[in-house]
Formats: structure tokens, C-alpha cells, sequence
């Protein structure tokens, strides 16, 4: 397949690909990308929405995603919804086990998740399936996190460290985009230019 999405068309266009524009949703979808699952989350939620809809006798009004009918109806505090939504699966499912994939994510977040949230658990999937379609590839952020590092002054992970200088998980998003795109325009050679300062 021709096309590839890249990690900076998701930080150009976060709504495209997150459920949230959140820092956390953009490192579980990092991670879901580099996790070298091969499920096809979509074939296995096949239908949920659907029946989350009729389940919820839903209006008919447009609610885009099973996060945002999950939020609207069952729990608005996403940590909450992230274990509801396993309990929804199993009820579609009707008591069958989950899929071995969904059962890990469900009895270990933090394997794979940077926050127990439905929006870092969505963003995450999001990220499995585009890898295993073909749409991405492994996407390496240890230059970026060595270079913010250094600007920093920090030696914590790149997204703790954009939380650390930023308001909230909304702009430490925002920080993303400005700093990677600096981070890719910068000179390649201190001798081309002058290196970062921290902040």
C-alpha cells in the first residue's frame, strides 16, 4: 500500500486520529503502532457500535464513536469508561471470553496504556489496527526524546516531559507539534547551526 500516515500528519491534524487531543492518546497510538500486534480490532468490534446504540435506545442523533455513546450514557469520567467499556464488549459478546488481546489490555492498562483512560484505550487500538493494515510504519521517537531531553534538561520519557512544561494534556499536545516540527527543521550538525538551549 502507497499510502503511510505519519506521525507528524497526526500531530498536524490530532481530531483525525485521536479521541482526544490529548498527549496521552498520542503516545498510546504511538504505542499501538510500534506494538507489533497483528489483530484486526475492527473486525472484532464489528457491530458494537450498533448495538451500543440500539442498547442505549440512542436517539438516532450523530454520536460519531463508542467512546463519545460510552461518555454520553454509561460514565462521563473516562477512567471509569475504560473498564465499562470491557463490561459492554462481554454483554455484546454475550459471556464469551474476550479476545486474548482485549483480555490483556483489560487486566494489565498499564502494559500498554501511558493512562487508564477509553480515550489512551481507543487511540492505542487505533494505532494496532493502522500498523497491522499497513497505513503506518514503526514509528521511532528516541531522537525526538534524546533532543528534548537535552533541550530540557530532563531525562524522562518525551511525553512526560512535554506534560511537565505544559498546562495540561491538551497543550502538552500543542507543545508536540511545535517541537517536533522544530525538532525535524533543525540543523543536522551543531556546526550548521546552534543547538537547542533549555528552557
Amino acid at each position: 500500500m502507497d499510502v503511510k500516515f505519519t506521525i507528524e500528519d497526526v500531530a498536524e491534524n490530532p481530531a483525525m486520529y485521536l479521541p482526544s487531543r490529548s498527549i496521552y492518546c498520542l503516545k498510546a497510538y504511538v504505542d499501538g503502532i510500534n506494538s507489533q500486534e497483528m489483530t484486526d480490532v475492527w473486525d472484532y468490534l464489528d457491530g458494537f457500535y450498533d448495538w451500543l446504540v440500539e442498547t442505549f435506545q440512542h436517539d438516532g442523533k450523530a454520536i460519531p464513536d463508542e467512546v463519545k455513546l460510552i461518555l454520553h450514557y454509561v460514565s462521563t469520567d473516562p477512567h471509569d469508561a475504560f473498564y465499562r467499556f470491557f463490561e459492554l464488549l462481554e454483554n455484546f459478546y454475550e459471556g464469551e471470553a474476550l479476545l486474548p488481546f482485549f483480555k490483556k489490555i483489560k487486566e494489565n492498562p498499564y502494559n500498554y496504556l501511558p493512562q487508564v483512560s477509553i480515550h489512551a484505550l481507543y487511540a492505542y487500538l487505533w494505532g494496532v489496527d493502522m500498523a497491522s493494515q499497513g497505513l503506518c510504519d514503526y514509528t521511532d521517537l528516541s531522537d525526538f526524546e534524546e533532543w528534548l531531553q537535552d533541550y530540557f534538561e530532563n531525562d524522562s520519557s518525551w511525553y512526560k516531559i512535554l506534560l511537565l512544561y505544559s498546562q495540561d494534556e491538551f497543550g502538552a499536545l500543542q507543545q508536540f507539534n511545535t517541537l517536533y516540527e522544530e525538532f525535524t527543521t533543525r540543523p543536522m550538525h551543531v556546526s550548521d547551526g546552534e543547538a537547542p538551549s533549555a528552557r
